[in-house]
């Protein structure tokens, strides 16, 4: 072996164990040498890649894994780390493109195996993941978060026994998971109550602030509502709230980080607005048109969009924060994957010409169609941007949610995710400004706006659901009302709920916490919405 060989594998060596232990200067000093020996080292420019993207230099790692993989082709890493990076700068086809061809090159590789399955699950794409989540824990079964991350996307393929599997399996081995009770918990209503004695005694046997329970609280309260142990659940609900609080405020969160926006959009895209901003025109037949479900979380926007996606002319592209980004790039905003608009920002949207939203926003969206004229993009917090929806897209269908105010209210608060419901009256204020703008949106973009109300949905869905799909100038198909068979993947907290026929236990399901509710049925009565 000559000796620049030997000095090329020391080097990529000692590189690797540098890699491990996140030390970037050796790595740089590593990769710079073995460039030195062989400017046409793949190894070399594989390692450079990975130095250059610690640095946030993404534009020199992405030319540096490419060239790798051009001086190597079977070099599936420089590959992966590349799509990564494509995802990353939002070229999500070319992603796409790269990892179907490597894919099947990373077979013995657990790393890149779950890499794969990672950019593909951060482009919505979680069937495709799945196979590279199966390959990664078959090489290395013994990994719990190889095993988590399977366990994770086979729920949101629906696969819940085999979630279920999986989340028992990890909690065997670490019994104090919080997370994976969590996770547990939210598969199924809870029949009796083994696993929740064991959380109970968990949390009982912790000498943890409430703040490091925040999960396990809430996974306690689920299974209590399920048993109907209602005073208990409330209590669980309520505590992890205030640890929750205690935890944002911590961070500077105030509620008028989420309200703020809200108040201002009135003013912002005014009647006159919308009036000189908002056109509308009939969908040519070989005109892509996306139909934008929103509403609160938890209002029913997963249960339409299944509904409508069971269509076999609409596909759906789930949840994604393209439409939010669009606007971001129209203002050349630098935080453009940031989907919260801050007052300033919606001013300049609504100063700014969004003529080029829409073709930005379809070439975001694009990769994930398979080419239906119809397609669903369910991001619930859209109901913020009805006004620049209906101004940059023409030929767009809207679809609003609306749900009991109680019930709609409960079900924010007894989630982990929303730090504007973790207080009922800062629920109550968000409510409230929520409930001005979709007014305001009502009264301005009128016929643009399909409302569906979600008790009379579960209470009549054929009547309901032949009603959307005529205001859709959609056929009827029976798919759509056999919804619950449809086996795509979905990537919301509903996830669950949605693979269930239609039902209606959710409704006037707040009536169980009446008196602990009273506060913000107040707060809401004395604003004028009737509860």
């Amino acid at each position: 072996m000559r000796v620049n060989q030997v000095s090329v594998l020391e080097l990529s060596r000692r590189a690797r164990l540098a890699v491990s232990q996140r030390h970037w200067a050796a790595v740089e000093t590593a990769a710079n040498s073995i460039l030195r020996i062989d400017e046409h080292s793949a190894e070399g420019w594989f390692l450079s890649g990975l130095y250059q993207q610690s640095q946030r230099q993404l534009g020199a790692a992405m030319h540096a894994f490419e060239y790798a993989w051009q001086l190597a082709p079977e070099r599936y890493d420089a590959a992966i780390e590349l799509a990564g990076l494509k995802r990353q700068q939002l070229h999500h086809a070319e992603a796409v493109q790269i990892l179907q061809q490597v894919g099947p090159l990373c077979h013995q590789s657990s790393l890149y195996s779950h890499k794969a399955a990672q950019i593909y699950t951060r482009l919505g794409l979680h069937e495709s993941a799945n196979p590279f989540y199966r390959r990664a824990v078959a090489i290395q079964p013994d990994a719990a978060s190889l095993k988590a991350s399977l366990a994770t996307n086979t729920t949101l393929l629906g696969n819940i026994d085999e979630a279920r599997l999986l989340l028992n399996d990890l909690l065997h081995r670490y019994p104090k998971h919080q997370r994976h009770h969590w996770e547990l918990a939210a598969l199924r209503s809870a029949q009796d109550d083994h696993h929740l004695r064991q959380m109970q005694q968990l949390l009982e046997a912790s000498d943890e602030p409430d703040e490091r329970n925040i999960f396990l609280l809430y996974a306690i309260g689920k299974e209590s509502e399920d048993l109907e142990r209602w005073e208990s659940a409330f209590d669980c609900y309520q505590r992890a709230g205030a640890a929750a609080v205690r935890l944002a405020s911590a961070s500077g969160y105030q509620i008028g980080q989420d309200t703020a926006p809200l108040d201002a959009l009135p003013s912002l895209c005014s009647r006159d607005w919308c009036a000189q901003h908002v056109t509308s025109s009939a969908s040519k037949d070989n005109e892509l048109t996306p139909i934008f479900v929103v509403g609160l979380p938890r209002t029913g926007t997963t249960l339409v969009e299944r509904i409508l996606s069971s269509h076999s002319n609409v596909d759906s592209a789930d949840e994604t924060f393209f439409l939010p980004i669009a606007l971001r790039q129209a203002i050349q905003s630098t935080d453009y994957t940031n989907p919260d608009l801050t007052v300033a920002d919606l001013t300049r949207v609504a100063e700014t010409s969004l003529r080029e939203v829409a073709k930005t926003y379809s070439d975001l969206v694009r990769y994930r169609l398979d080419g239906a004229q119809y397609f669903v993009d369910k991001y619930p917090l859209n109901f913020k941007n009805l006004g620049f929806i209906c101004a940059a897209f023409p030929n767009a269908k809207i679809v609003l949610l609306d749900r009991h105010p109680m019930d709609a209210c409960f079900a924010l608060f007894k989630q982990p995710y929303f730090n504007f419901a973790y207080r009922l009256d800062h629920l109550a204020d968000y409510y409230l400004a929520y409930d001005r703008l979709r007014r305001h949106w009502l009264a301005s973009l009128g016929e643009r706006i399909t409302s569906v109300n979600y008790e009379a949905l579960v209470t009549e869905p054929q009547r309901e659901i032949a009603r959307l799909l005529d205001k859709l100038e959609l056929p009827i198909e029976q798919a759509c009302f056999d919804f619950h068979t449809n086996q795509s993947a979905s990537a919301t907290a509903s996830s669950v709920q949605v693979r269930e026929a239609m039902h209606r236990r959710s409704v006037q399901k707040w009536v169980n916490w009446e008196r602990q509710l009273a506060p913000l049925s107040a707060s809401l009565l004395a604003a004028g919405v009737s509860v």
